[in-house]
């Protein structure tokens, strides 16, 4: 910039040679000028890398010019060309402007020359040390926030953090990692600082330390170059269980180590320790269970397959147990049940194995049996432990052993073959009276394997429908009419023939074929029973045998509105007959649903009064309409006169009259229904004697061969026809 135009052009061309073209020149003839040209250029984005500007010009001087231009471009360099030695002026250029030279006129062409040049490379030196330092300026921008992530990041993860270099010295930590170590009298502080580090090194490398393991971790060539991961367990003395997961990091030749990962897993391995515990054991005793028994078992079928030794399988069952549990409630019979495994303890030899199979039932493998008497011996000190009875919250409990014994390898050479003989020997000795031992004998398998054919036999025959109902009628010995038909189940299997209910009953009562058998009785009698009342026997009742388990199902009470609604069938003519059982088994439950089948109408009997083991408070706190004698009292009425033709003699004659004191029972019963205003019907009426006597005793209902045996439906409308009233009269039954 100058205001002489000879010496602006010289300049330009001069300037134009020797920088060959690689810059952009622009000329002004004045201050103001060369302040519009530094604009024009900082609009389109350009900027002024050198300004080269005379000293003395009209108007603005060029220290003036530089002192603008400093303050609009900081980064541009400038050139001062004077023909005076104004030193006032240079200084003041030097202080207040960005002055690169200054060049005294006239000047050397080669010197501006080279000066421009310099002062050129000089700039874009600056702007690349600029652009460097911006660059590293966001690269520790960057670097201080990943490291502050990071470590965020590490105090915020649940594990212990452990960084360990290749010289096993501790790098990095984080605080998690300190509160699982709890190194004694470290330094408060950062877990980044070098002294903690270094605090903690010598605690962690100590000889006793169990977190030494994580120092001593060496290196392989195979490791370095599949980068491997690490895992150890560590068990600490307090306890404290860890998991710790490392991987092997190797950034360069000369920097890497390994992190690892340090996870409390205390509260898990013990609940896996418990889950594991639970999984093998009975919860209340305490014992193996019958999965973890079978695998003892196995275990040592495979020990045995290399020796001699021989071992014993023992099924053992808690007589009357089911009783003590329904009398005196659930509470008292689990406490008996640990004071039992106590006491079985106490007899066995230290390395049997003893399991709770399931309820009352427990198992016992005998291992190193020589000889018979090795297992006798065991099974008489059982036997003979428990003729002493149990106290148990105030009560004297006496119960026995039931013991069914197979041996390895005379009667079976897997677990399934001994455990099933063992389970045949223990019903032969609850058949022999309990309280007793047996051993296995082939001929049990056959009775094992008919109930497993009658099992497999009645799932085909409820669906082919095998089963049939007959029809047993009671009598009002005043009026002489058939008041009630009790409906009783059938069943003839096309190849096993006629299998009886004593046979097949208590097997539906535990494989649960009851409830769909007991749905099906429910339906069929009542659509039969509903064609009687529609031929005019509408003042009939149908009564209805009801097991425990079919009471229990939650089902039950909606099935039975459903088949009432469907057939027609009112309330008031049905009765249903519950066993004892049912009391006993919960008494609460069965008052609820007792209550909720009187309310709708139904009447409710109590079968086989006197034969159980019943309080006479239920009798009070349920609501039974009707009670029926068990046939065991009855049939001790002395038979004087022969039955009738028609009866099946299904019970033996007795040997004597009857006993007073069945007779005092009867008449107890007998007075006791009256005064609770229930109807009592005397079963099991064989002879013209029993009638006779139980009419005297003032039994009013009877039922029974003597009146007549259980028909089958196309038989009973017949029986029903024949005696209409006038052909069965008081005192005399007729045919």
């Amino acid at each position: 910039m100058d205001d002489d135009a000879l010496i602006l052009n010289s300049l330009s061309v001069q300037l134009y040679q020797h920088l060959e073209g690689d810059v952009t020149i622009e000329v002004a003839s004045s201050g103001e000028e060369a302040l519009q040209v530094l604009a024009l250029l900082q609009s389109e984005g350009m900027e002024l890398v050198l300004l080269i500007s005379d000293q003395q010009m009209t108007g603005m001087t060029g220290d003036q010019l530089l002192q603008k231009i400093y303050q609009l471009s900081p980064k541009t360099l400038n050139i001062l060309l004077t023909g005076t030695h104004n030193i006032n002026a240079l200084d003041e250029a030097l202080s207040q402007a960005q002055l690169y030279r200054y060049i005294s006129k006239p000047w050397d062409e080669r010197d501006l020359a080279l000066t421009v040049k310099e002062a050129i490379r000089r700039y874009r030196q600056d702007e690349e040390i600029t652009r460097h330092q911006a660059h590293l300026q966001a690269a520790n921008t960057e670097l201080a926030s990943s490291v502050s992530l990071l470590q965020a990041t590490l105090e915020a993860t649940a594990d212990g953090i452990l960084v360990v270099n290749m010289t096993h010295q501790i790098t990095h930590v984080n605080q998690k990692f300190i509160d699982l170590v709890n190194p004694p009298n470290l330094p408060q502080g950062s877990p980044y600082s070098a002294k903690l580090l270094t605090q903690l090194q010598r605690f962690v490398e100590e000889p006793s330390s169990p977190w030494r393991k994580l120092l001593m971790i060496e290196e392989s060539s195979e490791r370095e170059q599949h980068i491997p991961e690490g895992w150890m367990a560590l068990d600490l003395p307090d306890g404290r269980c860890f998991e710790c997961h490392g991987q092997l990091q190797r950034f360069n030749p000369q920097l890497g180590g390994w992190v690892w990962s340090i996870r409390d897993v205390t509260e898990r391995h013990h609940t896996l320790e418990l889950i594991q515990y639970q999984a093998d054991h009975d919860g209340l005793t305490g014992l193996f269970n019958r999965t973890q028994f079978v695998n003892q078992v196995e275990q040592l079928l495979l020990c045995t397959e290399s020796s001699s030794a021989d071992f014993a399988v023992m099924f053992v069952d808690l007589d009357h147990f089911k009783t003590v549990n329904d009398t005196l409630g659930h509470s008292v019979g689990d406490r008996l049940l640990q004071q039992v495994v106590k006491r079985i303890q106490d007899h066995c030899r230290l390395d049997d194995v003893i399991a709770r199979w399931g309820g009352d039932e427990f198992t016992i493998l005998a291992p190193q049996i020589r000889q018979r008497q090795d297992i006798e011996a065991i099974a008489q000190r059982l036997i003979h432990g428990f003729q002493d009875c149990f106290e148990i919250e105030g009560h004297t409990i006496r119960t026995t052993l039931s013991i069914g014994i197979a041996l390895y390898p005379e009667d079976g050479k897997t677990a399934e073959e001994l455990l099933k003989y063992a389970d045949s020997a223990l019903y032969k000795a609850k058949e022999a009276g309990k309280n007793n031992y047996q051993y296995y004998t082939s001929e049990l398998s056959d009775r094992v394997h008919r109930r497993l054919q009658v099992e497999m036999a009645m799932y085909q025959s409820l669906e082919a429908q095998d089963f049939s109902l007959y029809y047993q009628p009671q009598i009002d010995t005043l009026s002489g009419e058939i008041t009630h038909v009790e409906a009783l189940i059938r069943w003839h299997h096309p190849s096993l023939g006629e299998i009886s209910p004593q046979t097949f009953i208590p097997i539906a009562e535990q494989n649960g074929l009851i409830i769909p058998l007991g749905h099906w009785v429910l339906e069929t009698a009542l659509a039969q029973f509903r064609q009687w009342q529609n031929l005019g026997y509408s003042s009939l009742v149908l009564g209805l045998n009801l097991s425990a388990r079919q009471l229990q199902s939650p089902d039950f009470l909606p099935t039975l509105q459903h088949w009432l609604t469907q057939t027609g069938v009112t309330p008031q003519s049905l009765e249903l007959e519950v066993t004892e059982t049912v009391m006993v088994q919960d008494l609460a439950a069965a008052q609820i649903l007792l209550e909720q089948i009187r309310q709708l109408g139904i009447g409710i009997a109590l079968d086989d009064f006197g034969a159980g083991y019943a309080s006479l408070a239920y009798l009070l706190q349920l609501p039974f309409s009707t009670l029926k004698i068990d046939r065991c009292f009855t049939q001790q009425l002395a038979r004087t006169i022969p039955p009738q033709p028609h009866a099946h003699r299904l019970y033996p004659n007795p040997s004597g009259p009857a006993t007073a004191q069945s007779q005092a029972i009867i008449e107890a019963i007998l007075a006791l229904g009256r005064g609770l205003d229930m109807r009592v019907v005397a079963e099991g009426i064989e002879t013209e004697s029993q009638y006779q006597q139980l009419r005297t005793l003032g039994c009013r209902y009877i039922q029974g061969y003597y009146v007549s045996h259980p028909l089958p439906a196309d038989r009973l409308l017949p029986f029903l026809q024949s005696h209409r009233s006038g052909r069965m009269f008081c005192g005399t039954l007729r045919n």
